[in-house]
């Protein structure tokens, strides 16, 4: 890897430069403020071709010879609209246009409708992103994800049951990936954009009411705005803060328990019993997901400790994908049915 991980901002280097407003301003902040691209650091920009990335890519040229970056540019072809060419041309002359080196992953194994189709298309460009930063020895990989962007992912956790502790958005690092917009909302990077003079291209999938995400974007978003009288930003963002506290008292509880606890050959449910019923959950949730890789509802986690509580002989309960989670001799083991 390159070694910008390894410096700080550089103050003084800083001082020389005249002060930055507006967008530039904020994205200069949180890039202090959370260490996220120190001077000199070489970054992967994954560059879509739409308002967000683009936005991204400007604001962080205009800044990279006052942090000496050296920028990359990464678009992602996935094969799926008529669009898609144009849309890796349209980058691809940018790139060269501003000077900076472009790079293009593609791939034809997606199709558009099919089961989990944005879950998987996700994790590929992590992995071709991650693949990327290896061979070039980049630093950080910077995504364009915006303050809407956070809204949209905590009202997605909310709607699909994640429990207290869990409600929370993105964090703006998760090295070696960053995202570095979080302050910035869309209409913020749009009229930057627009301001500036600079094009980008619409996604239309992006109004496909068949994804949840443009659901919640595109429907529910303004109308939690209504009802709130545009207050929904800063309840949402008191509410991520909490469960934050909730999530770091909760690790030092488990950590404090955990020591010297023994769960290779089972879960001991005397050793739990006793335990704070928001520490007995942590427990179990962090028991359960290490050994099967599944995320328990917040009604799964319900039901077992029902189970555990109301019942002294042995007892079953069956997870996705062929996983049961078995009461026996005291203990609590994880095993998956094989097919027959």
């Amino acid at each position: 890897m390159g070694s910008g991980a390894n410096r700080s901002f550089d103050p003084i280097y800083l001082e020389k430069w005249p002060e930055v407003k507006g967008p530039l301003q904020k994205l200069q902040a949180i890039l202090e403020r959370e260490s996220l691209a120190p001077s000199g650091s070489r970054l992967i920009l994954c560059v879509s071709g739409g308002l967000d990335s683009i936005a991204l890519l400007h604001l962080f040229h205009q800044l990279s010879r006052r942090y000496h970056w050296q920028l990359d540019v990464l678009h992602f072809h996935h094969g799926i609209r008529i669009e898609s060419d144009e849309e890796a041309d349209f980058v691809r002359e940018l790139a060269h246009r501003l000077v900076l080196e472009f790079h293009l992953r593609e791939t034809k194994a997606f199709q558009v409708g099919t089961s989990s189709f944005q879950e998987k298309a996700r994790d590929w460009r992590r992995t071709e992103a991650l693949k990327l930063r290896e061979e070039i020895g980049a630093d950080f990989i910077a995504t364009a994800h915006h303050a809407d962007d956070q809204l949209e992912t905590w009202l997605l956790k909310w709607l699909r049951g994640a429990h207290l502790s869990g409600l929370q958005g993105m964090s703006s690092a998760d090295p070696p990936f960053i995202r570095p917009l979080l302050d910035l909302s869309k209409d913020e990077l749009k009229n930057f954009l627009q301001e500036e003079g600079f094009e980008w291209r619409e996604d239309a999938s992006n109004q496909d009411s068949k994804y949840l995400r443009n659901r919640v974007r595109n429907e529910l978003l303004p109308l939690l705005r209504e009802l709130s009288r545009d207050g929904i930003e800063s309840r949402i963002r008191d509410l991520d803060a909490q469960s934050r506290l909730l999530e770091k008292d909760l690790e030092l509880r488990y950590e404090n328990w955990s020591t010297g606890a023994e769960t290779d050959s089972g879960l001991l449910i005397s050793g739990i019993e006793s335990e704070p019923e928001f520490l007995k959950r942590e427990i179990l949730v962090r028991f359960i997901t290490a050994k099967t890789g599944i995320a328990l509802s917040y009604q799964q986690l319900e039901k077992i400790i029902a189970l555990i509580n109301d019942s002294q002989s042995q007892w079953s309960f069956h997870l996705e994908g062929n996983w049961i989670i078995l009461r026996k001799e005291g203990k609590l083991f994880c095993e998956k049915k094989m097919d027959c």
